[in-house]
Order: C-alpha cells, then sequence, then structure tokens
C-alpha cells in the first residue's frame, strides 16, 4: 500500500489529523493496541458462541484497552457449557465481531467433533505480549463489494502496461491516480444525477493484518485414552516440570467499513469529512484459516 494512501486511511479510521500521523507516527500503535483486544475479545467470544461455554469463564480482558491486560481462557467440556438459558452468556453477538464464513469454519470443526465417536479435550490458554502492525489497505469511498465485482480495478491500480504490451508495477502516482478514477465512478454509479442541495454517502473498505504475539497453551487430547493429538506437552523445566506454554505469533486480518457524508464541493482525497457512520471492526480470518488469497491481494503478471 503507497505510503501516502496508508496515512489517509490512519485519519479515517482514528479521526486525528493527516498531519498528526504523518510527523508523530503513533496511529501504528493505537491500531495494534486496538486489534490486540479485538482479536482477544473476538476469539473468546467465538469459542463462547460455537462450544456453549459461558463468556466470563473465557475471556479474561478488562474492558480497558490502555490497561494492555488480555487473557484468553477456554477448558473444554467445561462444566458449564450449556448448562445456561441465557444467551448473553454465550456470546450471542458474536457476528458483530467474527465474520460469517469463519464462524461457520469453527462451527462445522466443532459439529465434527460431536459427531465423532472419538471425544476430545481442550486447552487454549492465550496472552498477547506485544502486536506488530502489518498494513492496511483500502481505496478511498469504494467498498471491498465494488472491488469484488470489478476484476479488473485493483490490477490497474498496481500495474501499468508499457508500449511494448509488457505490465510493470505502477509507482505510487500511478497508483493514486487509479485510486482516484475508481472513486469518482463509484460516485457517478451511485448518483448519476447530483444534485446541490443534498448530500452523498460512500462507503469505504479498509482491511488490516497485524501480527498477534502471544505467550499461548494449546493442547487437544483424546479424552478416553489422554493422547495429545494437537499441541504442545512441553520441554522439561529445572524442576522436571514440563511447561507447555511457548510463544506463537498469529497473524489477525481485520476489516471496517467507514460510511462518509460528504457535501456539495468535495473531493474524493480530502482528508475532512462532514459527518462519518463507523461500522465495527470485524475478524475475517485467523492464520489464514480460510486461505492466503484474499479480497485485496491481486495477482501479479510479471
Amino acid at each position: 500500500t503507497p505510503i501516502g494512501l496508508e496515512f489517509w486511511l490512519a485519519t479515517l479510521i482514528l479521526q486525528t489529523g493527516f498531519l498528526n500521523n504523518l510527523f508523530f507516527r503513533t496511529w501504528k500503535h493505537q491500531l495494534e493496541e486496538a486489534f490486540t483486544y479485538g482479536f482477544t475479545k473476538g476469539l473468546s467470544g467465538l469459542l463462547s458462541n460455537v462450544f456453549r461455554v459461558p463468556i466470563d469463564q473465557i475471556s479474561k480482558s478488562s474492558d480497558d484497552i490502555d490497561n494492555n491486560k488480555h487473557e484468553v481462557t477456554f477448558h473444554y467440556p467445561n462444566k458449564s457449557s450449556s448448562s445456561s438459558d441465557s444467551k448473553d452468556d454465550f456470546c450471542d453477538e458474536v457476528s458483530d465481531m467474527i465474520t460469517q464464513p469463519l464462524r461457520d469454519l469453527f462451527q462445522s470443526s466443532y459439529d465434527q467433533e460431536s459427531g465423532a465417536q472419538r471425544k476430545l479435550r481442550i486447552q487454549l490458554e492465550l496472552t498477547p505480549k506485544r502486536s506488530v502492525f502489518h498494513r492496511l489497505f483500502g481505496v478511498p469511498f469504494v467498498s471491498r463489494k465494488l472491488v469484488e465485482e470489478d476484476k479488473d480495478l485493483l490490477f490497474n491500480m498496481y500495474f501499468v502496461k508499457g508500449e511494448n504490451g509488457k505490465y510493470a508495477v505502477g509507482d505510487q502516482t500511478h497508483f493514486m491516480n487509479a485510486a482516484r478514477e475508481a472513486t469518482e465512478k463509484e460516485f457517478d454509479r451511485k448518483y448519476p444525477v447530483a444534485e446541490e442541495a443534498v448530500t452523498y454517502k460512500l462507503v469505504t473498505t479498509v482491511a488490516a493484518e497485524v501480527m498477534v504475539i502471544c505467550d499461548e497453551t494449546f493442547r487437544v487430547w483424546d479424552d478416553e485414552t489422554g493422547e495429545l493429538l494437537h499441541g504442545w506437552d512441553g520441554d522439561d523445566g529445572d524442576q522436571g516440570e514440563k511447561n507447555p506454554s511457548r510463544e506463537v505469533a498469529h497473524l489477525v486480518t481485520m476489516e471496517r467499513s467507514f460510511v462518509t457524508v460528504i457535501t456539495p464541493g468535495f473531493t474524493p482525497f480530502d482528508t475532512t469529512f462532514s459527518d462519518e457512520t463507523i461500522s465495527n471492526w470485524q475478524i475475517t480470518d485467523i492464520d489464514d484459516l480460510l486461505g492466503p488469497k484474499k479480497w485485496y491481494h491481486v495477482v501479479s503478471p510479471l
């Protein structure tokens, strides 16, 4: 993603000044903290919803994301599993945090385990230590839906065809000009007849990738035989005991859509907007469980 566009997206996300993001560079740290919190809350909610374990027995995070304390503690079977009649106990609002394809994947795994003759015992204890921001992607005022419908849109932003008929990677100016054209095309599509006295709404879908580094214990046993099927039992410590915890990095992909209300006289890359309506961040993938190809990836012709 071009540097200028990345700063623009940070301005859109954090609602801070463009120059502040450019010179102080604090926006990456702010996003890292927010994504770490979102990852632990989303994962806790997903496990609670799928395995029907009360959310307060999984999520050990505080509602204050600045205290840097986030934990996930999950044991299955759980003595409280499916014992409550309250939907709130099982985090049924998980749809606000996790997209449907990822929820379906976890649900399918659970359904397979429930129908299998071999019953499993699962332990997951996870405490994030730090996050490393990887990248942001988005086309100003262009939604994911539009990108998926127009297969050539991103390709034409990244690559330029030379006189010899061969493609080359375009520079930042080419990318930004192509993004501007996409913005204007989307505006004309949604509002073929512009009127001076009305406001307009355009959607920007922003995708973000962050590495969340955790101290983690993950083990899956055959409940009848005690055989360890997945995970790591750990190395022998100084006193002969085993420590199953180790450092693990998770690649977390998130998305958020911004509905921008604009007024007459608006220019596509203006960094001040009259109003913003913002949706929640949603986790779209963890460790490429749904596959490495994302909607914002482009196959290189080179």
